[in-house]
């Protein structure tokens, strides 16, 4: 009974992940984030390593960061939603999707 209840598990994990891998999202961007590393090779992969170096969030004016940000100062951590939009192992990886499907 316990073998049948993770086949379940498992069969609607995958139908989930089968799912979303169909679906199409949609992205405006909102701003950008300002960073003093100009290539990815150069950002250390522990931020402890240069705890004094800061990025920066900068919002497009017609999102109306004013009225945006108000009680903002209120919380003490906030949660970024982002893309990383300049992937340069894209190809890479959809090179490698693609024979993992050939396989299977």
């Amino acid at each position: 009974e316990e073998e049948e209840e993770d086949d379940q598990c498992v069969t609607s994990t995958k139908s989930l992940l089968e799912l979303n891998e169909s679906r199409l999202w949609t992205f405006e961007p909102i701003g950008f984030v300002a960073s003093p590393f100009l290539d990815r090779r150069g950002i250390p992969r522990q931020p402890s390593l240069c705890p004094n170096v800061l990025g920066s969030i900068h919002l497009y004016p017609h999102f109306n960061p004013t009225h945006t940000l108000r009680g903002m100062e209120e919380y003490s951590h906030i949660w970024v939603v982002f893309v990383f939009d300049r992937n340069t192992n894209l190809g890479k990886q959809m090179a490698m999707r693609k024979q993992q499907q050939q396989q299977q």
